[in-house]
């Protein structure tokens, strides 16, 4: 009986982890155009990249990190709205929140293996002694998250980004697994005649990936 509870509270807590649920292929390719001497290129941030530079995988957990970069080589001032991007813009709080190491599950988690440790094998009661040393890590890796994902974030909610002459920026924005789209404009307001700097981003991948990108986009226009 006690083998059984046992086996059941690891098998819960397995299941409070999120999954690796199939997702399209993430291997496209950075999209680079130029006018009026303003350039501009979206990066697909990888897995490996945003391990390195937000401390988590962020594709892994629903979201597809692209980094924007703009250098502006001409002598007009620059202005990006972020409302104005044809994308939905995921709040890079949300993003942060998911990305965040569950502290609580696993300090939980501790307690109850030192507790049952305590009974079926001394060890492991070792287990409750170090949830809080573990819990006070996690928390600081949290806080870690959250400091870089936020930093250098576009927000739609933020307010317009001005690049000056003869200088560049760099950026980076998330997207929802079920808003992305391989293609979406970026408009950006060029001072001197406030006409508007139109790119259409394009990020080309994978024959199969791109299909499926398609078959999805048909599927919701049909609804």
């Amino acid at each position: 009986m006690r083998c059984n509870f046992f086996v059941a509270f690891i098998f819960l807590l397995l299941g409070m982890v999120p999954g690796c649920g199939r997702r399209p292929n993430w291997s496209l390719k950075t999209y680079h155009a130029e006018q009026r001497h303003v350039q501009l290129s979206v990066k697909p941030i990888s897995e490996s990249e945003s391990q390195e530079r937000f401390g988590r995988r962020v594709i892994k957990r629903g979201y597809y990190p692209l980094q924007l970069h703009i250098d502006n080589k001409s002598d007009a001032y620059c202005i990006l709205n972020p409302s104005q991007m044809g994308v939905a813009l995921a709040s890079p709080k949300k993003v942060a929140k998911r990305l965040h190491h569950k502290s609580m599950l696993i300090t939980t988690a501790m307690f109850m293996i030192g507790i049952l440790g305590l009974e079926w094998f001394h060890p492991l009661s070792y287990a409750s002694l170090a949830a809080f040393p573990v819990a006070a890590y996690l928390s600081a890796r949290n806080r870690h998250i959250t400091n870089s994902v936020i930093r250098d974030a576009i927000d739609k909610n933020e307010e317009s980004i001005v690049i000056p002459p003869y200088s560049a920026i760099t950026r980076h924005f998330f997207i929802a697994e079920h808003h992305f789209r391989p293609h979406f404009p970026i408009a950006l307001i060029y001072t001197r005649d406030n006409q508007a700097l139109q790119f259409d981003v394009l990020l080309t991948g994978t024959r199969e990936m791109m299909q499926e990108y398609a078959t999805r986009e048909a599927q919701e226009n049909a609804d």
